[in-house]
């Protein structure tokens, strides 16, 4: 009980001003330990969300690459099948006839369109009979055959169409290459009979263009492409090959448009968007998104915790401003105990502070006047005593 007492003497010395500060500071204390923790509590799944968006926004990018690369293909094949000489030389050879000069023509004319358009890295002209022109920046593919009844593919598009494959088997490769190709039908611009197939290959120089696309977020990621046998033909990191492939097989399987998987003893989510020709995957680094947030966080907690400091040092005075009066008021009462009677010189914004200042300062005024009159009735007395 004594220490009780203690405590409650101790606590109702403290002044007013005081008392409202520390009240202020943890108030503010409170409310920013609630604060982290909720943001804490909440900052993985906003984290999660925006993983995801980025994620589909990047592959949606890619894919509207894909699209205009697919065009670009598209543009320039028909300018090609429209040249007069390939025309004359598909033509000639599907009609059983053989004219060299006009194949060599035909062959610097691909060699020509294949160092100035950088999204082709070769070109091969086949004719109903076999393989007649070919152009190839770098030499790297060999067609599986020469013939082309003998490709599973023939005669399956129709007119005006064409096809892109993810990593096509149409070639033999020298070494481990990713690639995409695009064929079409080629047809006579006289009587619109086929009169051969086209096939192009597209530059590795644009597929690293693609590995390497404007990553507006910056994230940590891994990405790749599948085909719609659900195999990696581009990746932007061998390392990850297998298991990329792995993951993205187990979600193309399981119908799974984004996962949370580790990858190496490090969580990833994954993102998967199906397009006509394969499959666009994209892996990122949970923890680096983490970490990118986390930093973030902490400026923005920063400013929170300078915010409310500035704000506590700004209830902190006006606390002492607001009890001023007050205080002043104690003093004045404190000094009735001494016998000085001096009225509190001071105005308050305050009506009820004000008011009792007026109160005070009328007792004061009454009690000094009485004590006048004390001292002039004492006086008088005096005087008569002396008489």
């Amino acid at each position: 009980m004594n220490i009780r007492k203690l405590m409650k003497e101790k606590v109702s010395r403290v002044s007013i001003s005081s008392k409202m500060s520390i009240v202020m500071t943890v108030s503010i204390v409170l409310i920013l330990t609630v604060f982290l923790g909720v943001n804490r509590y909440y900052n993985s799944f906003f984290v999660y969300q925006k993983l995801e968006n980025a994620s589909l926004t990047y592959l949606d990018s890619i894919d509207r690459m894909m699209e205009n690369l697919v065009d670009t293909l598209d543009g320039y094949s028909r300018i090609c099948f429209s040249n007069a000489g390939v025309q004359e030389l598909l033509d000639k050879n599907s009609s059983g006839q053989v004219d060299f000069s006009l194949q060599d023509n035909v062959n610097n004319y691909l060699w020509e369109l294949v160092v100035n358009v950088k999204q082709i890295e070769s070109i091969y002209l086949y004719s109903n009979n076999g393989l007649v022109a070919s152009a190839d920046r770098q030499e790297l593919h060999y067609p599986r055959y020469r013939c082309i009844k003998d490709y599973e593919w023939y005669d399956e598009e129709e007119y005006g169409e064409y096809h892109v494959d993810f990593s096509s088997d149409d070639f033999y490769r020298k070494g481990d290459m990713p690639e995409i190709s695009f064929r079409r039908a080629v047809r006579s611009t006289t009587n619109f009979k086929k009169i051969g197939y086209m096939i192009m290959t597209v530059s590795s120089d644009v597929l690293k263009d693609f590995l390497v696309a404007d990553n507006a977020d910056k994230y940590e990621r891994v990405f790749c492409l599948l085909n719609n046998e659900e195999s990696v033909i581009v990746i932007s990191d061998n390392v990850y090959m297998d298991e990329m492939q792995k993951i993205g097989k187990d979600m193309i399987q399981n119908e799974k448009a984004m996962v949370l998987r580790n990858m190496f003893d490090e969580k990833y989510m994954f993102c998967i968007l199906k397009s006509e020709e394969g499959y666009y995957m994209d892996a990122i680094s949970v923890e680096d998104a983490y970490q990118r947030n986390r930093e973030k966080s902490l400026v923005d907690i920063a400013l929170i915790i300078l915010q409310a400091m500035l704000t506590l040092v700004c209830i902190v005075m006006i606390s002492k401003l607001y009890t001023r009066p007050i205080k002043e008021l104690m003093i004045a009462m404190r000094c009735l105990q001494n016998g000085v009677f001096q009225p509190v010189k001071m105005n308050s914004a305050h009506y009820e502070i004000q008011e009792l200042i007026h109160v005070y300062n009328e007792m004061v005024k009454k009690i000094n006047e009485l004590l006048e009159k004390t001292k002039e009735a004492e006086r008088l007395k005096g005087k008569a005593d002396l008489k």
